[in-house]
């Protein structure tokens, strides 16, 4: 995983997510519409959503959407974000 641009540093797309979960960009979708608690997009289009980092940190291991043990996918994004 790449850390965003300066500007963007607290949201990435549904691809990211999608990599982070090691899922297809589809499933975020899939889980957008069907999966309880799925932070809403914070910025972006409807088209690509950007979502909160620490908000998909917590949501991911809350949901087994996560591949890697819990502790390495929260400090990937912990030290992306800061």
């Amino acid at each position: 995983m790449q850390p965003a641009a300066p500007a963007d540093d607290t949201a990435f797309l549904a691809a990211e997510v999608a990599r982070i979960a090691r899922v297809g960009r589809a499933a975020v979708t899939v889980w957008r519409r069907t999966l309880p608690g799925l932070p809403d997009p914070v910025a972006g289009t409807d088209v690509h959503p950007r979502f909160d980092r620490r908000a998909v940190a917590a949501w991911l291991p809350a949901h087994n959407k996560l591949t890697v043990p819990h502790t390495l996918a929260t400090a990937v994004l912990s030290v992306a974000a800061a």
